[in-house]
C-alpha cells in the first residue's frame, strides 16, 4: 500500500508492505483515502489470539493479516510422580491438580491481557484435553463470545502450520457470521424499517447520518461504479450523471460505489461489515445498512427514506428511536 499526498507544506509519500496479496491492483486519486480494500482485508484476516496449551506449557500468539505478529510462552512447574502408591499417590494427585489449576489461571490471565491489548476479534484454544476445560472456565466472560471451537493441536505445532489452521478457521467463521448478519439486516429492512437495502436507500441514509452499520458484499466483482463530484464530494449512484446534483458543476467522475459508501460510513462513526458471496445481497446492489433511528411517521411501517437524502422546506419530519439501541440489537460480537 502506498500513500501520497500533496499540500501547501510539501509532499508526503509512504509505502507500507503487506504480507498478503490484493485481488487486483489500482491507483486511486481522490479527496479522501481509498480504504475499502483495507477494510475488506481486515475482514479476511482479523486479529486473533491463539493459545496452544498442555499441563506444563502455554504458547500464546497474536495473529494479524494471516501471520504471527507476537508470541509468549508460559511454563508450569513439573510435578514428579512418586514411586510408591497409597497416601503418596493421593498427595501427588492433589498436588498435580493444584499445579494444573494455577497454570490454567495464569494462562487465562495472560490470554485476557493479550486479547485486550491486541483488540483481537477471535480467540482459539488448542492442546491437552486435561487442561482445556479448566482454562475455558477461567476465561473472562467478556472474551468468551470470541472463542471458537477448541482444537486438538500438539504443543509443538510449528508457527506456520498454526497460522494456516487459524486462518482457515477464522475465514470459515467470518463467512458464516457475515452471511447470517447480512440476512438479518435484509430481513429487518423488509419487515421492520430499521435498515436500508440497496444503493439508493443506503445512500439516502448515509446523507442523513443515520447509518449505524454498513453491510457490503465483499466478493471480487460485486462492487459497482458510482459518480462523485470532484468539487463538493456529492455522490450519485447513477453512472450516467454528468452534472453534480448539489453544486450544479459538470465535475462528476467515476468512483467505486462500495469505496465511497465505506468512507462515508466510517466518517460518521459507523461500523462496516464485509460479507462473502451472498446472492440476496448482491441482487439488491451489494449494500445494506442498519439505521440509528427512523422517521416518526414510519415507526409503525417500513422505512422508506427520500432518495434526495434529507428533509425539505415543506416537510419537517420528527425522529423516533428504535425500541432498543440498534448497536445492541444487531451487534455481531461481544
Amino acid at each position: 500500500v502506498a500513500f501520497f499526498a500533496r499540500g501547501q507544506e510539501g509532499e508526503y509519500f509512504e509505502a507500507i508492505p503487506l504480507p498478503v496479496d490484493f485481488p487486483s491492483h489500482a491507483i486511486v486519486v481522490s479527496r479522501a483515502p481509498y480504504v475499502y480494500p483495507l477494510v475488506r482485508l481486515s475482514h479476511l484476516f482479523p486479529v486473533a489470539v491463539a493459545a496452544v496449551v498442555d499441563t506444563n506449557t502455554s504458547r500464546l500468539f497474536v495473529l494479524s493479516l494471516g501471520r504471527v505478529q507476537s508470541r509468549r510462552e508460559l511454563q508450569n512447574m513439573n510435578v514428579h510422580k512418586p514411586q510408591s502408591g497409597g497416601m503418596s499417590h493421593e498427595r501427588y494427585r492433589r498436588h498435580a491438580e493444584d499445579h494444573h489449576l494455577h497454570h490454567a489461571k495464569q494462562t487465562a490471565a495472560a490470554i485476557d491481557r493479550m486479547v485486550r491489548e491486541s483488540g483481537a476479534q477471535y480467540l482459539l484454544l488448542g492442546g491437552d484435553e486435561v487442561i482445556l476445560p479448566q482454562l475455558k472456565s477461567h476465561l473472562p466472560r467478556k472474551i468468551g463470545d470470541r472463542l471458537l471451537e477448541p482444537q486438538h493441536w500438539d504443543i509443538r505445532i510449528p508457527e506456520h502450520e498454526l497460522a494456516e489452521r487459524v486462518n482457515t478457521l477464522i475465514q470459515e467463521a467470518e463467512e458464516s457470521r457475515g452471511v447470517a448478519r447480512a440476512l438479518e439486516v435484509i430481513e429487518t429492512a423488509q419487515a421492520h424499517g430499521h435498515a436500508a437495502l440497496g444503493p439508493e436507500l443506503t445512500l439516502a441514509a448515509l446523507e442523513e447520518g443515520k447509518v449505524d452499520e454498513l453491510v457490503v458484499a465483499g466478493r471480487p466483482g460485486a462492487d459497482a461504479q458510482a459518480k462523485v463530484c470532484s468539487l463538493c464530494n456529492a455522490l450519485s449512484v447513477e453512472v450516467s450523471v454528468t452534472t453534480c446534483p448539489e453544486c450544479g458543476e459538470e465535475n462528476m467522475v467515476s468512483s467505486s460505489l462500495h469505496g465511497e459508501f465505506v468512507n462515508r460510513a466510517l466518517a460518521q462513526g459507523g461500523q462496516v461489515q464485509v460479507v462473502g458471496p451472498l446472492p440476496t445481497l448482491e441482487g439488491a446492489g451489494g449494500v445494506a445498512a442498519v439505521l440509528r433511528y427512523r422517521e416518526a411517521d414510519a415507526c409503525s411501517s417500513t422505512y422508506r427514506p427520500s432518495l434526495r437524502g434529507g428533509p425539505t422546506a415543506s416537510s419537517s419530519p420528527r425522529w423516533c428511536p428504535a425500541p432498543l439501541p440498534l448497536s445492541r440489537q444487531f451487534r455481531r460480537r461481544g
